[in-house]
């Protein structure tokens, strides 16, 4: 089920409506959703840089927006929601460890909290950028929050680019690609990509083909 989730996140990124999407993934995370805002606002900024402080601002507003709603579920609907999503989980042992902690040092946990310096975390995955001799740029991006590795190339072209009265076209390139090649017959691909515990997708955005 992460799987699904995580693989469906990430295709939210080239959605034309994608920043709403950012925005209502944000939110959930901070107190129901278990897949980082993270997946979705690396792809987004990698496509349009020029509005990567707008996408992490709409991100910061959106969990903030979320935390003060995880709060009210906390302090009002504990019991109803709250609870089953703490077994849902399975981190009602751990809630529970905390809470006892907090019990006995709350002062002290709220005190250094608002006090204590902490660095901010836009960069904290680091990108490693460089270009292969083919023009092929790559970028690699290490997050260890989920056990999942991501391999998605990225065309910089998507429906926008059709040309007129020929609608459709980039979303026909991207099923050719499931094709083969001369040397990989059609399917063996995707053939390989599950004996080794994978799956393989495509998506055709607005302006982006993946």
């Amino acid at each position: 089920m992460l799987r699904r989730l995580y693989d469906w996140t990430l295709r939210l990124a080239a959605h034309r409506h994608a920043r709403w999407a950012l925005a209502g993934i944000a939110f959930l995370e901070s107190s129901v959703f278990p897949i980082p805002p993270d997946v979705l606002l690396i792809p987004m900024v990698l496509a349009e840089r020029a509005k990567a402080w707008y996408f992490a601002a709409l991100s910061t507003l959106s969990s903030v927006i979320g935390g003060f709603a995880g709060y009210a579920i906390g302090f009002f609907l504990f019991d109803a929601v709250g609870q089953p999503l703490l077994d849902f989980y399975g981190y009602s042992g751990q809630f529970q460890s905390f809470a006892g902690k907090y019990n006995d040092y709350g002062a002290w946990i709220v005190f250094i909290a608002g006090v204590a310096f902490v660095p901010a975390v836009a960069g904290v995955f680091n990108p490693e950028t460089f270009t292969l001799k083919n023009g092929l740029q790559v970028v690699v991006i290490s997050n260890h929050r989920l056990p999942v590795v991501s391999q998605m190339v990225w065309y910089k072209v998507g429906s926008a680019d059709d040309p007129p009265g020929k609608s459709g076209v980039a979303h026909l390139l991207e099923h050719l690609m499931f094709k083969g090649t001369k040397k990989i017959a059609p399917g063996e691909f995707s053939k390989i990509v599950a004996r080794n515990g994978g799956q393989d997708n495509a998506f055709t955005g607005h302006d982006a083909t993946s």
